[in-house]
């Protein structure tokens, strides 16, 4: 069909900052850690299920660093 996918003008420049980068790193990292406690003190296992898919986002999240 020839779409094209394009990027909004600003986020080249943002994606291509270092110090963005390592605070979205640093982002991920502590909300995976915060996850991870909340999934330890849960007892609900349904909640529980809810928190891994969560866990696995922010795993997918820093992969692409």
């Amino acid at each position: 069909m020839g779409f094209e996918e394009k990027l909004p003008k600003g986020y080249q420049a943002l994606l291509q900052n270092k110090s963005f980068l390592a605070y979205t790193e640093r982002f991920c990292r502590s909300r995976l850690q915060e996850l991870q406690k909340l999934r330890e003190a849960e007892k609900n296992p349904y909640l529980k299920r809810a928190l891994s898919r969560e866990m696995g986002k922010a795993r997918e999240a820093l992969s692409s660093f």
